[in-house]
Order: C-alpha cells, then sequence, then structure tokens
C-alpha cells in the first residue's frame, strides 16, 4: 500500500535532511526527487497512489498551495536562525546583498540586515514566477550577492551572481514531518468514520438523500439508487429525480416535511426533510424516505403482536366516563397512585370497568412505556398457572418448548402486570406470587437461577377478598402485601347520575364505529335505559347500547325495543330499591373500618397536620373533612 505522506525535495541536502529523521514516524512516507518546474505532475502521481499529504519547502510548496490539487500541504519553514547563518555567509563575501523570496522569509530581515552591518536589496514574491524577476530588479540595481529559493538560484547563476540558497535547520524538518503524521492520522481516522457511516446508511431499508442549499444532490445510499435508479457522481438523471418528485422545491423553499407522501413510478414514500446547519448556518439537507407499504407492514406487525400478547395499555385516566362526585374522586386517587411504585388492589363487581383503571394508572405512571401485561387468573388452569406466571427452562416438563419459554413476569419487566380475578388463584401459587413480590426475582419451572423483575403489580377482584381470607381460600400475609393502595369502584346501580352520561358515550362510540348517525330514542325507552339496574355493569351497558343500535328499526329505539334486549329483567320502581346482599353490606362494613384504620393513622404520622394527611391519602382537604366529620358521627352514633 502506497504511504499517505510524501515528502518531496529540491536537493541533496534536504533529502540527507529527511533520510536522517526517518525513525521518528511510526508510520512510512515516500521521499520524492523533484524541482518546482515538475513538482505537479510528481505530486499528482503520488495522489493518484493515495498520498494525501505532502511535505515541502519554499517555492515547491508555494506552488502546490496554488495548485489546487487537494493535498495537504505541510511546509518545512524557514526559522530566523537559519536566516541570520545564510546572511552571515553572504556578508563574507559582500556587504551588500539581496535578498528574494516570500513573507515568511523577509520577516525581520531588514534588522538581521541592520545588525550584522548588511546592505540589504528585498523583493517580494507572491507566486513563483515572481522568482526570477526580483533577480533580475536586484541585478539591476548592482547587487551581486543574492539568498533565495532554487528558482532564485538558477536565474541569480545565469547572470553571473552569488546566489546563496537557504536551508531549514533540523529541528524544522522534524517538526513538518511530525505534523504531516498527525494530518495523516486526522484523514484516516475521517476515512474509517466515512467507511463506517456509508456501510450504516448503506445496510438500512430506508433512501437517505443529502442535498446542498440549492437541490443538488450531493450523497445517497444504495437504497436510494435502488429505488429511484440514482448515478454516481450525481448526474442529470438524479437531479430530475429531485424536481419531479418535488423536492427540489421543498428545498429551495427552505419547508420541513415530516411525513409527506411522495409517488414515484406507481409507488407511494413517507419522505421526512430535515435541515442540515454548521455554525448555525444553512449547509443543506437530508431526505429520509421509506417505503408506505413496507411502514404500514412493520406497523401492522407490530400491533398484532403486542396485541396478542396484551403488552398494550389502550385506556388512560381521560377516557373514564363520569359525573358522580364518587367517580371523580377515584380517579383522582388513581392519578396519584400511578405515581406510586406500590401495589394497587381494585375492587368491584364484575363489569365496572376495573381494567380500564389499571390502564389508567399504567399510562399514567413513569413506566408507561413498559409493557402492560394483563392475565385472568380465574381463566388459566391450575396446571399451567405456574409456567405462564414464572415461564419453564426446556425440557422442564414433555412438550416444553426449545430454549424455555418467559413467564408474564419477564414480560412485563419495566412495566405493569395487571392480574385480575386474583381471589381466583390456587393457594399453592399465592406462595410463589408472594416471593416474588417480597423479593423481586422469579425462578422458572425447571431452573435453579433466579432472574431480577422491576414490575409493579395491579390486582382486581369482584370477591370479598377479605372474606376468602378468613375462610382460608387466600392467605392473609399476600392479601395485606397486596393492599398497599386500594381503589373499590361502585356498581351503576350506586352511581345512578353516571348511567345518562354512559349511555350517551356508548351510542356516540357506535356511531363512530359504523359510520351512521346515532339512532332517535324515545322518552319512554330512555327511562327505560336509565332506570335499569344494570347487574352486569359497565359492560352489560355497552352490550346492550350495541344490540340496540343494530336491531334499531327505521332509525328509532321504542320502549318495545328496550324491553325485548333487556328480556326478563326487572326494572326497580324506584333506586331505594337496590338494597345491598348481606355480603355486600358485610363488604361495605369492612371498607369503612379500614378507610377509618387509615385516615386516624395517616393523620398521626403528620402530626394533626390535616393538608399534609390530605395530600398523603391523595384526597382534596374538604374530602379529607367531610370523612372525618362522617368518622366522628359514626362514632358518636
Amino acid at each position: 500500500m502506497y504511504p499517505d505522506i510524501c515528502v518531496l525535495a529540491p536537493d541533496d541536502i534536504v533529502v540527507g535532511q529527511v533520510n536522517s529523521l526517518r525513525g521518528i514516524l511510526s508510520r512510512p512516507f515516500a521521499l520524492l526527487r523533484c524541482h518546482v518546474d515538475n513538482c505537479l505532475a510528481v505530486a499528482r502521481a503520488a495522489m493518484d497512489r493515495g498520498a494525501r499529504v505532502v511535505v515541502a519547502r519554499g517555492s515547491i510548496a508555494a506552488r502546490l498551495r496554488e495548485s489546487g490539487l487537494g493535498l495537504a500541504v505541510i511546509e518545512i519553514t524557514i526559522a530566523g536562525y537559519d536566516l541570520i547563518n545564510t546572511m552571515h555567509r553572504a556578508k563574507a563575501i559582500d556587504s551588500r546583498v539581496a535578498l528574494v523570496g516570500f513573507d515568511n522569509v523577509l520577516v525581520g530581515a531588514d534588522r538581521i540586515a541592520a545588525a550584522l552591518g548588511i546592505e540589504l536589496f528585498t523583493s517580494r514574491v507572491f507566486s513563483v514566477a515572481d522568482s526570477k524577476t526580483g533577480v533580475e530588479l536586484a541585478y539591476a540595481a548592482g547587487y551581486r550577492v543574492i539568498i533565495g529559493n532554487r528558482r532564485v538560484v538558477e536565474r541569480a547563476e545565469e547572470l553571473g551572481m552569488t546566489a546563496l540558497p537557504i536551508y531549514a535547520n533540523l529541528a524544522n524538518v522534524r517538526a513538518a514531518l511530525q505534523e504531516a503524521e498527525r494530518i495523516a492520522g486526522v484523514f484516516e481516522e475521517q476515512r474509517e468514520t466515512e467507511a463506517r457511516l456509508n456501510v450504516t446508511l448503506d445496510s438500512i431499508h430506508d433512501a437517505i438523500i443529502s442535498f446542498d442549499t440549492e437541490g443538488e444532490i450531493i450523497f445517497f445510499n444504495n437504497q436510494a439508487n435502488s429505488w429511484f435508479q440514482l448515478s454516481r457522481p450525481c448526474s442529470v438523471k438524479s437531479q430530475s429525480f429531485v424536481e419531479r418528485s418535488g423536492l427540489g422545491n421543498a428545498v429551495r423553499g427552505n419547508l420541513s416535511w415530516n411525513a409527506e407522501i411522495l409517488q414515484w413510478n406507481g409507488r407511494y414514500f413517507a419522505c421526512t426533510l430535515n435541515p442540515v446547519t454548521s455554525d448555525m448556518r444553512a449547509a443543506g439537507w437530508v431526505a429520509v424516505l421509506q417505503s408506505a407499504s413496507r411502514v404500514e407492514s412493520m406497523e401492522h406487525k407490530v400491533r398484532n403482536t403486542l396485541h396478542a400478547r396484551g403488552h398494550t395499555a389502550n385506556y388512560s385516566l381521560k377516557d373514564i366516563v363520569y359525573s358522580s362526585a364518587v367517580m371523580k374522586e377515584l380517579v383522582e386517587n388513581a392519578q396519584f397512585y400511578a405515581q406510586c411504585p406500590s401495589t394497587v388492589l381494585i375492587e368491584g363487581e364484575s363489569g365496572c370497568g376495573k381494567e380500564m383503571f389499571a390502564q389508567g394508572i399504567h399510562n399514567a405512571s413513569p413506566r408507561r412505556n413498559g409493557p402492560f401485561v394483563a392475565v385472568n387468573c380465574a381463566a388459566i388452569p391450575e396446571s399451567l398457572m405456574e409456567s405462564e406466571l414464572f415461564g419453564y427452562a426446556e425440557g422442564a416438563f414433555t412438550g416444553a418448548r426449545k430454549g424455555g419459554k418467559a413467564g408474564l413476569f419477564e414480560l412485563a419487566h419495566k412495566g405493569t402486570l395487571f392480574m385480575d380475578e386474583i381471589g381466583d388463584m390456587p393457594l399453592r401459587l399465592q406462595t410463589f406470587l408472594l416471593r416474588v413480590l417480597e423479593e423481586k426475582t422469579v425462578m422458572r419451572l425447571g431452573q435453579g437461577v433466579n432472574i431480577s423483575v422491576d414490575v409493579r403489580i395491579i390486582c382486581a377482584v369482584n370477591k370479598d377478598l377479605y372474606g376468602l381470607v378468613k375462610a382460608g381460600r387466600f392467605r392473609a400475609d399476600l392479601y395485606y402485601r397486596l393492599n398497599v393502595l386500594r381503589l373499590y369502584i361502585p356498581p351503576l346501580r350506586e352511581r345512578r347520575g353516571d348511567i345518562a352520561l354512559l349511555l350517551k358515550h356508548f351510542f356516540s362510540m357506535q356511531s363512530a364505529s359504523l359510520g351512521r348517525a346515532a339512532p332517535e330514542i324515545e322518552e319512554a325507552a330512555m327511562d327505560q335505559l336509565t332506570g335499569y339496574v344494570y347487574p352486569g355493569n359497565v359492560r352489560e351497558m355497552r352490550n346492550l347500547v350495541e344490540r340496540l343500535f343494530v336491531t334499531a328499526r327505521q332509525g328509532r329505539i321504542t320502549q318495545k325495543d328496550v324491553l325485548s334486549q333487556l328480556g326478563t329483567a326487572k326494572v326497580p320502581d324506584t333506586p331505594s330499591s337496590h338494597s345491598k346482599s348481606p355480603g355486600k353490606l358485610h363488604f361495605a362494613g369492612l371498607l369503612g373500618r379500614q378507610s377509618r384504620q387509615i385516615i386516624l393513622s395517616t393523620l398521626a404520622e403528620c402530626r394533626g397536620n390535616k393538608a399534609e394527611a390530605a395530600r398523603r391519602l391523595g384526597i382534596s382537604p374538604s374530602t379529607l373533612w367531610r370523612k372525618l366529620k362522617a368518622l366522628e358521627s359514626d362514632s358518636q352514633a
């Protein structure tokens, strides 16, 4: 491989200096003989073979800089000591001395000449061609001893003058070689970075095209070439794509795009166009184009995968529809609970919206970007529940998947695990669940290694869980471990003020889903709907509205339609007839005793500070005041 550094030497003295310093560099370099007249051809040939940095002196360095070859030119500079030494030798010949050179040679020459007692003639050179002219001016002025570069020496000798070339000292030659090595190292790093970037850009499935500020293509990756048949170097064909696609107008109009749709040869592409800035100034644009069909396919695949596994939470707390004060307080508490890592126990009858609250808490929590994994403990056979929750290792049992399987706790890592109908979990597995909650590790079936998990647990139950504890069907220690933060969602019959609003909401949902106007509801029919007890709560209401919407005749729902869908269910005459069962009364009493205990203990911890206690309980001060008044009345009774 040809070295990326080359040194151009005009004579044997420079060659000797450079050869004596070869051992100081860690990378090789080429040493080439040339003079000012053929230096461009020599440098161009070295560049074609891979050279990127050239070291030269005097007129050769100047010629290379003027050429625009694109090489990095490192000049072997002349130090003041070098000029003093040469002028001292010139004075030994004649006290009248001429000096022809570039500014870097002439700086300080007058002071040196005065100190040495030399009458000095200077001629400034701006290009290599000026060297001969400077010699001729000195000759015309009567000077016969001259100092300068090789071109100066050659012309002076033709005129019969005594010419002395200036040579850099060895320290300056060393400095130039070391600087060349540093620059070559920078170029090598840039080439590696560029190569790595090109491989990266060519490996992705998106088309990437870079433009300058006028809309001319600077770069494109392989995918762009494949889709749009561009060519390198960028040609008229490449620019034709820019104009026909509309990208050129966007660039010249200074328009940023975000997922705009472009059409090209019957295919559609989502295009993002972003500006490139350098030193706070516009430097160009980068367009990223994605195949619309591939984006759609990948999105469909991701959605199907996540929904199939139950790894997403679709609802937020804002999606909960209510108008009652009790639901308002529940939503406020849920919002507060969302910011805590503690376990949440959600109680309520079937169909009252427990999972909706669980998803809302997840989406309002710091874990919102993590998975939401839901499991119904009553729907999984006991024989399978352990492997579903905790996973299993390869070969753990006959039919075990090769490589094993992650359990739901592992799938919910950094997210939320929602365990519905937790009261139906077998006692044997309750022990395992308690261990996971305490130690925050799981062990796959058939594997003796603990796996750390970071999971927030939300449980739901439609039974009297404390009653199950007293009956010996649920572990007391697990009950208290789950019952840290608690929400009780009352049935619709206990918050009848929400019924009309929920009916309106579900009719609107059906209208949007089916793309047609909601049917008109007779007043008597609406009375039937608002007066019904809804034993299945919100879920039953939603299904009832869907049936009524679909079966409505001539865009109208009558009382007869409602009664036919309700079947034999009885509509209570007055809300006062909605008495609770003995079991439910006991359940409500249990909640009251625990509420009293929590409030009083929190007040004690806050030393009677009601504002602080309300903040910790996640309720407003006015709500806490009402609860305290109610507790006071109960104690007096």
